[in-house]
């Protein structure tokens, strides 16, 4: 139990009041004040009776007060010890849990066989990676060449990977067919006959087609029993971590994300975010921005029109901005594109805290005098 200077200032004035009701009789018996004769007089007893008794009583209410308070601060810190505990508890639960997580998701890649005996765990995001790329290619020429007046409705990037995901034909098709607008669908149509084109070539090659029979495995024939399970299992662990009550620092959290992180290669991130942007884009906003879960993404593999700095720019320039922190480990320089971003958003950028290492913005003061002005004119 903490000792408390109330505690100890309480218990001084009860000895104090203590040591004088022993005291006061000794002083009424001995006072020149009370010389008479005791044995004729009852003076001196009703004196010390009517003065003692109510020093007693109030000690011993002192006493009965002091006596709850102990009680009291060793039932408050009983009840911190007992919290602590089941906080502690709690925690070495989550780590045991998060650890079993760990070696599920690395069984997982370890199971996974693109080509029977040659590609298969790490090396297989590899491969899946120049599959979706090729693919997002051929799609992307045919939204060029498409009649659709807009082509903003035709998502490229959305095509391509339930193409991907789920490769073509009757069964297939039932899992995306329904997601596809009109224009999308009369496109996946002229995807799907240059798709089903590939595959014949890959099966019975010729000269005119020999860049497609350099695969190693069917393509474009889906994988969505290999990598289901995968990136289910990514989701769900992210989430545990995220959102565990029993951790307040997100600093912490960000270092459990961050060993998860370190299990997944380059190519593993690549495919995780082509996966999330495109069926989860909000559910995995967290973790890839406050947490930074695809950090040592390859971004110069990834085409400009689908790279995370246009998609999660704003909390990119933040972070550097009040932390000084990079959202992606190969980002480069960003200070134009910060620069661009303050010009158009002053409003937001004099709220922010800034890291005091940056010195080659413009301050905060300048750039709200610059708003005051505008305003005025």
């Amino acid at each position: 139990m903490k000792i408390t200077w109330g505690f100890v200032l309480g218990a001084f004035i009860v000895l104090g009041l203590l040591a004088g009701a022993i005291y006061l009789p000794y002083y009424f018996v001995h006072s020149p004040f009370f010389n008479q004769n005791f044995c004729e007089s009852g003076q001196i007893g009703d004196s010390i009776g009517g003065t003692v008794g109510p020093a007693v009583a109030i000690i011993g209410a002192l006493l009965t007060f002091l006596a709850f308070y102990v009680q009291y601060q060793a039932n408050q810190q009983q009840k911190a010890d007992l919290k602590q505990q089941r906080e502690d508890w709690e925690i070495e639960r989550f780590e045991t849990r998060f650890f079993e997580l760990l070696k599920l998701h690395k069984e997982n890649v370890s199971e996974m066989e693109l080509v029977a005996g040659k590609i298969k765990g790490k090396l297989s995001f590899n491969y899946l990676f120049e599959e979706f790329i090729c693919l997002y290619k051929q799609v992307n020429k045919l939204v060029e060449n498409s009649p659709e007046p807009d082509k903003s409705n035709l998502n490229a990037a959305k095509i391509t990977y339930l193409v991907f995901y789920y490769g073509v034909g009757k069964l297939a098709e039932t899992s995306y067919i329904p997601e596809f607008s009109w224009p999308e669908y009369q496109l996946f149509e002229d995807v799907k006959k240059s798709i089903l084109q590939q595959q014949q070539d890959y099966i019975y090659p010729s000269k005119s087609s020999w860049q497609w029979a350099e695969y190693q495995y069917m393509p474009y024939n889906g994988h969505s029993t290999m990598l289901g399970t995968y990136y289910r299992h990514l989701f769900q662990t992210s989430k545990y971590i995220i959102t565990f009550p029993h951790i307040k620092d997100p600093e912490v959290k960000y270092q459990y994300i961050r060993t998860m992180r370190d299990q997944l290669s380059e190519f593993e991130q690549l495919m995780l975010y082509f996966n999330a942007t495109t069926w989860f884009p909000k559910e995995w906003e967290e973790a890839f921005t406050s947490y930074r879960f695809i950090k040592n993404i390859p971004l110069q593999h990834i085409p400009e029109e689908l790279s995370p700095i246009e998609r999660y720019q704003e909390f990119m320039i933040k972070l550097w901005l009040t932390k000084k922190k990079r959202l992606f480990e190969v980002q480069g320089d960003i200070d134009k594109v910060v620069n661009i971003w303050i010009d158009s958003y002053p409003e937001i950028y004099i709220t922010l805290k800034i890291h005091p290492g940056h010195k080659n913005y413009p301050s905060q003061s300048d750039v709200k005098h610059l708003m005051d002005m505008r305003n005025w004119s």
